[in-house]
């Protein structure tokens, strides 16, 4: 309770900074007490900033943040939690949809030996890309990963249609978008 009346009177003062770091920390603690969704309450949710300037952080972005330094860890599972988080605080960002299916990705491309488990993966990453693109018809990133899972799931013609609306290629898509159109 302490930790948490500290947060309340951290979160409404100037110092980006502290403000930062006492939502992080109460994150954190919550986490570590066993709470499954983000303690902070949805007044919290409305990114601001200081007068500064500097960006304050919403609990979904420490959630993001989270994730994202699970993910350069190669902790898949802990980063897919992370970005779950995020999007049961805030699910108007395709960002954190778009992470979810990278990291659930990859973790797809460590399932050698269980398939099922693979197209299940894929199947959700397919489902994330969808959401993100729901919110944002023209993100890129949902857009390729949409189209390479659906390329490992065999669905080379949804794979096709998703690839080629991507407005810059790489050497992946461009083998991928070749191999359909027969030249």
């Amino acid at each position: 309770a302490t930790l948490k009346m500290w947060v309340e009177r951290t979160q409404g003062k100037d110092n980006t900074e502290e403000n930062n770091l006492a939502g992080k920390l109460f994150v954190d603690f919550a986490r570590a007490m066993g709470a499954t969704t983000n303690p902070i309450s949805s007044d919290r949710q409305v990114e601001s900033k200081d007068p500064s300037g500097e960006k304050i952080l919403t609990a979904a972005e420490i959630e993001k943040q989270a994730g994202n330094e699970a993910f350069r860890e190669k902790d898949f599972d802990t980063a897919i939690k992370c970005y779950s988080a995020a999007i049961q605080l805030d699910s108007k960002v395709p960002a954190y949809f778009s992470n979810r299916a990278n990291a659930r990705w990859k973790k797809a491309e460590m399932c050698n030996t269980n398939n099922m488990l693979r197209m299940q993966l894929l199947t959700l990453v397919v489902g994330d890309c969808e959401q993100a693109l729901q919110l944002d018809g023209s993100y890129q990133k949902a857009m390729r990963r949409k189209g390479l899972a659906l390329h490992a799931m065999g669905k080379r013609e949804e794979a096709y249609k998703s690839l080629n609306k991507l407005q810059k290629t790489d050497e992946i898509v461009d083998r991928i978008l070749k191999e359909n159109s027969g030249t």
